[in-house]
């Protein structure tokens, strides 16, 4: 009796198995963990279907996409003909800038990106948290201006070139806001276009990148 009990449990298991695979290759499974139900159907069919979590992780909202804009700054390229040359120079200037410097206390990394730079505040790790506690994000962009009617900046179209550089908060890892540290760095970072304000402590001339581009417009959370 109990050899049979046994067989038909196996039976049912695999029954219930050979199930789940095929509602898998058919696409009518529905992946949910808490971060919102994505149902397999919606994979790209060209993709392979072992490929199909990391598809559907990818496609979840990025870390800095709902977080605070701590910074949002505008620079004017001096020479409108030459505004790769000097998106280049702003970037170098955000990646280069010594973040280490500003909080010579708080354990951190910096590492450039495609459109700035990344900062990584950290910690000891422990085994109820990692040794990641969050960060600041810092992007460069150059954006097409609206047009200029007395044509100051491009005789030719009136059209002008304004470089965006935002600051984000990136709280992946964090427990508490590190608001006293956000706000060193940002008014730092600042202080590296404008010079002192009298504010902070200024820790990059200023005069290197005023050559390049102009200061036009600055917001962040602190004013």
């Amino acid at each position: 009796m109990g050899v049979e009990v046994l067989i038909l449990v196996a039976l049912s298991f695999v029954h219930t198995v050979h199930g789940f695979v095929a509602t898998l290759q058919h696409g009518s499974f529905e992946f949910g963990s808490g971060l919102g139900v994505t149902s397999a159907s919606t994979f790209d069919e060209k993709v392979p279907r072992q490929q199909g979590v990391r598809c559907w992780l990818s496609g979840l909202p990025s870390a800095d996409e709902d977080e605070e804009t701590l910074l949002r700054m505008h620079v004017r390229p001096c020479d409108q003909s030459r505004t790769s040359e000097a998106l280049t120079a702003v970037q170098a200037h955000v990646r280069s800038f010594p973040f280490a410097a500003v909080l010579p206390v708080q354990p951190l990394q910096y590492l450039p990106t495609d459109d700035g730079v990344e900062v990584t505040f950290l910690r000891k790790k422990t085994k109820e948290k990692g040794s990641f506690d969050g960060g600041i994000r810092f992007f460069v962009e150059l954006l097409q201006d609206e047009e200029d009617p007395h044509g100051v900046n491009n005789e030719q179209d009136g059209i002008s070139s304004v470089i965006r550089i935002s600051a984000k908060r990136n709280s992946v890892g964090q427990t508490v806001r590190k608001i006293f540290s956000e706000k060193l760095v940002v008014k730092a970072f600042v202080a590296s276009f404008t010079g002192n304000n009298g504010d902070c402590q200024v820790f990059v001339d200023p005069s290197k990148i005023a050559k390049v581009v102009a200061f036009q417009s600055m917001f962040h959370k602190w004013m």
